[in-house]
């Protein structure tokens, strides 16, 4: 089978669901995804904030926008001041 990514009306959903508590199996039949899949994204795109928890969740635009472009997380991360 074909490696196809996550779309970003695929991310919009999972983020929308995810923000409501729906389990990893109900996400997967949602976007016709398998559930390891809706795992691996989660967990690459969630944020999690320690200061600010109102912040926490997943967004996944920003997440499609990483996928769109794979260099420009490692470009953000070596733009910060150190």
């Amino acid at each position: 089978m074909a490696h196809v990514e996550l779309g970003h009306r695929e991310r919009r959903i999972i983020q929308t669901l995810s923000g409501q508590s729906m389990r990893m199996a109900g996400l997967a039949q949602q976007v016709s995804r398998h559930r390891s899949t809706i795992c691996r994204d989660l967990k690459r795109n969630c944020c999690r904030f320690e200061a600010e928890h109102e912040l926490n969740g997943c967004y996944g635009s920003i997440a499609h926008g990483f996928a769109a472009d794979p260099g420009l997380a490692l470009r953000e991360e070596l733009a910060k001041p150190t």
